[in-house]
């Protein structure tokens, strides 16, 4: 049985390592409107990704493209469209997108106004004629947030560690609302301008964050250390302000500061927190199932430790690669 836990051990660290990361940032397909009256498309993607290239909508013409464009931040793709005269009607997007990839669909009409719509693997396309109402707006950043979340392994990873940290379903619903309240709060800081990270030092932070629960975890595992407020409050709102700042500063890049932003933002932060409920509501569920039938307290311990080593190892993983990025 020893030999058995210790395989599943070794190879939950080896697909830790490879396994994809919150860092995997949203794609951004943009749509802007020529004074030509010709619709120039771009898609700029991250080196991690394989976005294929988008269909767009049968009324328009593809006239121009441009090869590939690898850059350090990510990949540009280009497309010359002619769709009559103005920004075209219908379907644009994918038929399928995975589900750890995002994209941020942007829209700029030829006065400078400017809509953005989150498109997920539950969403993969947006209709084009006219105003999308603002409820389906918020339904789709709801979705997309959702997605975000359960398609970010260190994200849930962090999860699966404060359930460990804290124990108390009160505070691991409080832990969770004010990881999100700080998640929120640095998507609004980035939004407005008042806050600027550059994106390798987040995800740097991000890792560190991960690498110092889990450590905390070790080190008061077996003491059984009774978790205070400052724990319950304080923690999870610190770690909320870094992991946002994965998404926020994707958002900064792109230009996406104004019009129905606000609409997606919250709806975005919703579906995080549903995420977390939902994912932290699983996990307990498991263990009261474990002590249901009867698990001994010894294996329930052995599988908790197994978690905590995973998620120390996978967290220094990320340090260490997203470090070497930073130097070289």
């Amino acid at each position: 049985m020893r030999s058995r836990i210790g395989l599943l051990v070794i190879l939950a660290i080896v697909w830790s390592g490879t396994a994809v990361a919150h860092s995997k940032a949203p794609a951004l397909l943009e749509l802007r409107l020529g004074s030509d009256g010709l619709v120039i498309a771009r898609l700029k993607q991250n080196l991690a990704m394989e976005v294929p290239e988008p269909d767009f909508p049968p009324m328009c013409r593809v006239s121009q493209s441009v090869p590939s464009q690898r850059e350090s931040d990510g990949v540009w793709s280009e497309w010359q469209l002619d769709c009559g005269g103005g920004l075209p009607e219908g379907a644009i997007g994918w038929s399928e997108l995975s589900a750890e990839v995002n994209v941020v669909l942007r829209l700029i009409a030829g006065d400078g106004q400017n809509r953005t719509i989150l498109l997920h693997h539950n969403n993969p396309f947006h209709l084009l004629s006219g105003e999308p109402a603002a409820i389906e707006q918020f339904r789709q950043a709801v979705g997309s947030g959702v997605s975000h979340l359960f398609a970010g392994f260190d994200h849930l990873l962090f999860i699966i560690g404060l359930v460990l940290y804290l124990g108390r379903t009160r505070a691991l619903i409080a832990a969770a609302s004010l990881f999100t309240v700080g998640h929120s709060l640095t998507l609004a800081l980035v939004t407005l301008g008042t806050l600027s990270v550059p994106v390798a030092l987040a995800e740097l932070a991000i890792a560190g964050s991960i690498l110092y629960l889990a450590t905390s975890l070790f080190r008061t595992r077996r003491r059984q250390v009774e978790r205070g407020w400052k724990d319950i409050l304080l923690m999870p709102l610190g770690f909320g302000l870094l992991h946002g700042l994965g998404f926020a500063n994707v958002l900064e890049s792109a230009g996406l500061r104004s019009g129905d932003l606000l609409i997606n933002l919250l709806g975005f932060n919703l579906g995080i927190e549903l995420g977390q409920l939902v994912f932290i509501g699983s996990i307990l569920m498991l263990y009261g199932a474990s002590r249901w039938f009867g698990v001994e307290p010894k294996w329930r311990a052995t599988v908790a430790t197994a978690l905590i080593f995973v998620m120390g190892n996978a967290a220094a993983y990320w340090w260490w690669e997203r470090m070497l990025a930073l130097i070289v």
